[in-house]
């Protein structure tokens, strides 16, 4: 698609031709031409708006009514749009289909607007940034991998949606595909010009691929984005001073991230390096054969090892478990620590119990990384709410088994049931209240005037 626009200037678009545009379709293109690998979803009052090509697409794949503007035109501009309220699920369809979507937000009240409306885009979805997924794999992670180097080559994956942020070195090509058959990322970050590891991620998933200049993957400007976010003045309390690969992968993969989302990222709090060598190898072919993750049949969780094992309670414990099994521990100390933390529960009276508090708690992690990110509503804080009331419990519980586990212990001490966040959501969010802020009846009466 090839645009050029300016005052009375004539756009080409395919085989159409537009003449003298309206300044909102001036401002349009104008935005466009600076995202043209993405859709726009562009803001007019409650609803998204696509145009030109852009609408004949996403028509197709959400099926929704295409239309025109200048209807009694010959030169009619092919439109078609989504309500902002509940543009999620269309977004979803989008994203989940392989697209990129670049939000285009309002960004002055239009009220007070003198002549056009300033819009700017806010954020760019991609399959591998979404801050939750959709479908019966929603509680599993979604990782953004990127990779970086020739030889040892750096991997570093992101889950936006919970924080997990973490990185390695691998010694060759055979690494990097065990590696990503284990990730399955929904999407590959690479430096422009190494198409070479496209192929080794298809194996049962084909990531959406997105390239970024050389100049990104730098091993200076990696370090810099990497101690810039984490104001810190160096990397060495990360374990990365001898991971070369790994910080350019990872500085990459944070500058690409800051990028898109245009907002807080404070919840990636930690770079968590890590070594293949502490973990047997799982290869694309062990993991199918073994049926860990998914059966042989139609590759569904339905009748693997992880649905036989899968008892957890909570969206966080469903995810720690399918990592544990792939990524089994080669430390026999490490192995019977953990072990001896089950048996000491199983034993347990108040296990029953424990499990009942779980049942109560939502998924922490995608809460806090929605709540950061500037996109939760009420019931995000309510649900946020109800999941740290059981904590204190749960703390109390864990102490009363003192010296039944390492593991056990360290996990009570690291429990707080930051009472005050609950107090502050309960003073000032109410109950029941909608999703959007914009209908009102969210903050309590009494809690602030304004």
């Amino acid at each position: 698609m090839e645009l050029r626009h300016g005052p009375g200037v004539r756009y080409s678009l395919g085989e159409r031709v537009v003449m003298k545009l309206t300044p909102m379709l001036e401002q349009y293109l104008s935005i466009k031409e600076q995202y043209r690998d993405a859709i726009l979803f562009f803001r007019m009052g409650d609803f998204y708006e696509m145009f030109f090509e852009d609408a004949e697409l996403a028509s197709r794949v959400l099926e929704i009514t295409l239309t025109s503007r200048d209807k009694g035109s010959d030169r009619k501009v092919p439109m078609c749009g989504v309500p902002v309220h509940s543009a999620d699920g269309y977004l979803a369809r989008l994203v989940n289909a392989g697209y990129r979507v670049a939000i285009c937000e309002q960004v002055e009240d239009p009220r007070q607007a003198k002549g056009l409306v300033r819009r700017e885009v806010v954020k760019v979805v991609t399959p591998g940034l979404m801050l939750s997924g959709a479908g019966e794999d929603d509680h599993d992670a979604k990782y953004i991998v990127c990779l970086a180097g020739d030889g040892p080559v750096g991997l570093a994956l992101l889950d936006l949606s919970t924080g997990e942020f973490r990185a390695t070195q691998l010694s060759d090509v055979a690494e990097v595909e065990a590696e990503l058959s284990r990730l399955e990322p929904s999407e590959l970050l690479l430096e422009e010009g190494e198409e070479r590891w496209i192929g080794s991620a298809v194996g049962s998933s084909s990531p959406f691929v997105t390239f970024r200049p050389a100049s990104w993957f730098r091993r200076e400007r990696a370090e810099e984005v990497l101690l810039s976010h984490f104001r810190v003045g160096t990397l060495d309390g990360f374990g990365l001073s001898d991971m070369d690969a790994a910080i350019q992968a990872a500085g990459a993969l944070l500058a690409y991230a800051a990028e898109t989302q245009k907002s807080d990222l404070s919840h990636i709090s930690a770079l968590q390096p890590y070594t293949l060598g502490d973990h047997l190898v799982i290869d694309e072919s062990t993991k199918r054969n073994l049926e860990l993750v998914a059966n042989l049949f139609d590759q569904k969780r339905q009748g693997s090892l992880l649905h036989i094992l899968d008892r957890t309670r909570t969206s966080m414990g469903r995810r720690l478990l399918k990592q544990w099994l792939l990524y089994p521990l080669k430390s026999r100390e490490a192995a019977s620590a953990r072990l001896d933390a089950v048996e000491a529960l199983v034993e347990w009276e108040g296990l029953p119990e424990l499990r009942g508090l779980l049942d109560g708690v939502y998924d922490i992690q995608r809460l806090v990384s929605r709540l950061v990110m500037g996109v939760a509503n009420g019931r995000d804080l309510l649900a946020l709410k109800g999941s740290l009331g059981p904590v204190g419990g749960l703390k109390e519980m864990l102490a009363g088994m003192a010296g039944a586990s390492e593991v056990l212990i360290h996990i009570e001490q690291r429990l707080d049931p930051l009472d005050e966040v609950v107090g502050l959501i309960d003073s000032a969010v109410r109950e029941g209240c909608p999703v959007s802020v914009r209908e009102g009846g969210v903050i309590k009466e009494g809690f602030n005037a304004e």
